[in-house]
């Protein structure tokens, strides 16, 4: 490989592990509101894709499998977890979530940013 290239390569690598660490750090600083901490972790990207359903403690699962669910999901669709906030912010849900920041902390926690609906 091109020297030149490679170099620019590990920069880059480099940078995204940096990226990585100061958004985690600052997802994880519960005095900061927790909006703008969602913010960060949904533009930065370092959350992870999950090949499985995910349970979550701050949502009943029956958000993800009941037909009467304000979102309806089909097996083996992708679950975006800020486009389910943003939803779940337009349409609260109260049956199905128990709070929506909860569930943002949890997703933030975990590192989640999407999950595969495998059942």
């Amino acid at each position: 490989m091109n020297p030149v290239i490679e170099a620019a390569i590990s920069k880059v690598d480099e940078a995204k592990d940096n990226l990585k660490k100061v958004v985690r750090a600052y997802c994880a600083d519960k005095s900061q509101p927790v909006a703008d901490r969602w913010g960060a972790f949904v533009k930065s990207g370092i959350g992870e894709h999950k090949c499985w359903i995910q349970h979550f403690d701050s949502v009943n699962d029956d958000l993800f499998a009941c037909d009467s669910a304000p979102m309806y999901y089909q097996k083996y669709e992708t679950i975006e977890m800020n486009e389910l906030v943003e939803s779940l912010l337009d349409k609260p849900c109260n049956k199905y979530v128990k709070s929506i920041e909860a569930f943002m902390e949890e997703c933030m926690d975990k590192n989640i940013a999407s999950f595969e609906l495998d059942w």
